[in-house]
C-alpha cells in the first residue's frame, strides 16, 4: 500500500482528507472550513480492547475490538488476513486491517469497499493550508452556524430528503416533512428559518465530539 495512505478522489459527501505517513508515524487531517484550508496534525491514537468475538464481513473473517476515541465509543472489526495495522479515518493500531467500524449511536460508520495498490503514492500538496491544533478546529466547529449564503446547490429525492451542497464542499442531508413544506409554502421566511435550524443541527454532528 506504500508509505502514504490517503483518499485519491474525494467523495462529494466528504469535506476532509486524511494523509498517513507510515515512516514518520504521522496522521494529518486536511479540511476546508468555509473558505479556509486547515491542516491538523493528529497526536492522539485510539486505545483498543480486543474481544474473541468473530464476524464474517464480506469475504473476511474478522475479530471485534472497541475503543473510546474523540468523544465516541466505536466498535471495529479487523481481519488478520490482511496484516496491516491501519483502517479508515484516523483509526489504526489493531493487528490487522479494519474492514468495518461504527459509532455506538450508528451516526457514523465506515466499511471497506476496495483494496488498491498505489505505486509511488505522494501526498497531495494543498495550497494555502493553515496549520492549527485540534482544539482550535473544534472551536471553529462549535461556533459554526450555516447561513443561506453558504448554500451552493439543493436537490430533493423521492423520499423528501433534501441534500444541501455547501460552498465548502460539505453535503448536509436533512428531511423536512411534506406537511411542513405545505404548511409554510406561502411563508418562505419561516420555512427558511426551519431549514437553517435543521442544517445547523445536522452540521453539528461531527465524527469527533468534545470529551
Amino acid at each position: 500500500m506504500g508509505e502514504i495512505m490517503k483518499a485519491g478522489r474525494m467523495d462529494k459527501n466528504l469535506h476532509y482528507n486524511i494523509t498517513k505517513d507510515y515512516k514518520k508515524n504521522d496522521i494529518v487531517y486536511h479540511t476546508k472550513f468555509t473558505t479556509i484550508n486547515f491542516r491538523i496534525l493528529e497526536n492522539e491514537r485510539p486505545n483498543w480492547k480486543i474481544f474473541d468475538e468473530l464476524l464474517k464481513v464480506g469475504n473476511y473473517e474478522c475479530q471485534k475490538a472497541e475503543t473510546f476515541y474523540k468523544g465516541r465509543k466505536w466498535t471495529a472489526y479487523f481481519t488478520k488476513a490482511i496484516p496491516i495495522n491501519d483502517g479508515p479515518y484516523k483509526f489504526s493500531g489493531l493487528p490487522g486491517l479494519i474492514v468495518k467500524i461504527f459509532s455506538e449511536d450508528n451516526s457514523h460508520q465506515f466499511s471497506l469497499i476496495q483494496l488498491k495498490r498505489i505505486q509511488n503514492s505522494k501526498i497531495q500538496n494543498i495550497k494555502n493550508e493553515r496549520t492549527i491544533t485540534n482544539t482550535q478546529y473544534q472551536e471553529y466547529l462549535k461556533n459554526y452556524r450555516p447561513t443561506i449564503s453558504d448554500i451552493a446547490a439543493v436537490s430533493v429525492d423521492s423520499n423528501g430528503t433534501s441534500s444541501y451542497m455547501m460552498k465548502d464542499g460539505n453535503v448536509i442531508n436533512i428531511n423536512i416533512s411534506r406537511e411542513t413544506l405545505e404548511k409554510y409554502r406561502n411563508n418562505q421566511d419561516k420555512l427558511g428559518e426551519i431549514i437553517m435550524k435543521e442544517l445547523a443541527g445536522s452540521a453539528l454532528n461531527p465524527i469527533e465530539l468534545d470529551e
